[in-house]
């Protein structure tokens, strides 16, 4: 997956083997680059719109990681547990 500059920015930022949540997540590039590349084994995502949780779902399947990558329709942090 090729990431825009920004969310490039914020994955060379990530530290390998942690996990990550992506606040806003909307397509889920970041999770799935990230997860895809072994930078984070797992990753959730959370958007607070209904139809960028669903593109993102779209996405995630698309990329064979439905079982690394959680999505969460939620507000910020809302639904993401500390060890996640």
């Amino acid at each position: 997956m090729k990431l825009s500059p920004r969310l490039k920015a914020a994955a060379d930022e990530v530290r390998c083997g942690k996990k990550i949540a992506d606040i806003g997540t909307d397509h889920a590039h970041l999770p799935i680059y990230l997860v895809e590349n072994g930078i984070c084994t797992s990753a959730v995502g959370s958007d607070l719109r209904e139809g960028p949780i669903a593109n993102a779902k779209i996405n995630v399947a698309s990329a064979g990681l439905s079982d690394k990558i959680q999505l969460r329709l939620a507000s910020g942090l809302d639904k993401v547990i500390a060890e996640e």
